[in-house]
């Protein structure tokens, strides 16, 4: 099982003798990495796969352009009107032909750029709570991963020769998040930390929050969001009119 704060509990209520939970612990902990090592090769690989998908798809459709290319030079060079009208139907028919799979490209193509660049996303997410060291709780990490994407935006830049994930003011992922884990609503998602107050009325009372969505932070969404889901999205249905 993972470890957390129900697992250290039923492990240090035993009588056992102290050295049996570390060792425990310590094997929970070694399976813990093991997992994480495992899933982060399963990752990369997959991303190599997508990266040699894409290149495999952007070469069928250059194919198709330079078998369509090479026709229309023949089309002007040739003298013959029975060659002519050959090529004419051969070019017509190949035309049709990429036209017909090109939007099957790509459909293909966009959804497994999506997937690299969702791989992206969660890649940097990951590393930089690892080096802020941030003790963010693990019930709430996809909550918090998937609300900082949506409020900031960011997509990779080729600088000097590397490609960064930066958002539109050039900052990464970990100088976004680690500003924002600093604030009172950022602190929500952190072990031991708070929400700094929130949306009035977000709470287990469930009356209705004073400020629209729109305006409301990040920690105070995500608390609406869990203690009362019907209002949350009247909320934001409401932001959209």
């Amino acid at each position: 099982m993972p470890i957390n704060s129900e697992f250290l509990k039923e492990c240090l209520s035993t009588e056992e003798e102290l050295d049996v939970k570390i060792t425990k612990i310590l094997s929970e902990y070694q399976a813990d990495v093991d997992g994480l090592k495992l899933n982060r090769d399963a990752i990369l690989q997959e991303k190599k796969d997508l990266e040699e998908k894409l290149k495999n798809i952007d070469a069928k459709e250059a194919e198709y352009k330079k078998q369509i290319s090479d026709l229309s030079e023949k089309i002007k060079k040739t003298g013959s009107e029975e060659t002519k009208a050959f090529y004419e139907a051969e070019k017509q028919r190949i035309t049709e032909e990429y036209e017909k799979t090109k939007t099957a490209l790509e459909t293909e193509r966009d959804k497994y750029r999506e997937e690299a660049m969702n791989f992206y996303r969660n890649d940097e997410f990951e590393k930089a709570v690892k080096d802020l060291k941030a003790p963010v709780r693990q019930e709430v990490f996809e909550d918090l991963r998937s609300l900082f994407y949506l409020r900031n935006p960011f997509e990779r830049k080729l600088i000097d020769g590397t490609h960064k994930f930066l958002n539109g003011e050039s900052r990464t992922v970990k100088d976004v998040l680690g500003t924002y884990l600093q604030t009172d609503a950022g602190k929500f998602y952190l072990v031991n930390g708070n929400s700094g107050g929130g949306a009035s009325g977000s709470g287990s009372g469930g009356s209705r929050p004073t400020k629209p969505w729109t305006e409301m932070s990040l920690g105070e969404q995500t608390k609406l969001m869990r203690s009362n889901p019907d209002l949350a999205r009247q909320l934001q249905n409401a932001g959209k009119e």
